[in-house]
């Protein structure tokens, strides 16, 4: 079992998490603050991992860390602007 697949794409895997934690931080039921986070987090690994297989394009690692903070905390605004 080839393991290349998997860490190709564990850079598109983990912005997409960043976007469906944002959702699920303004999410009408799991948003709510009865809602365990770490329930909100399985719940956003979950989803991503069903999703990342539908990004279009190949995301690869930013070269530096401000260029992968920057990618995170956008995926991050985008996803509380669609939750």
């Amino acid at each position: 079992m080839e393991i290349a697949p998997y860490i190709a794409t564990l850079p598109a895997l983990v912005l997409v998490i960043a976007r469906l934690g944002g959702m699920l931080v303004f999410a009408p039921v799991l948003g709510e603050s009865v809602v365990p986070a770490r329930l909100r987090a399985l719940v956003a690994v979950v989803l991503a991992l069903g999703v990342v297989g539908q990004v279009a394009a190949p995301v690869r690692w930013p070269q530096s860390d401000g260029a992968w903070v920057l990618a995170l905390a956008g995926e991050f605004l985008i996803g509380l602007a669609i939750g």
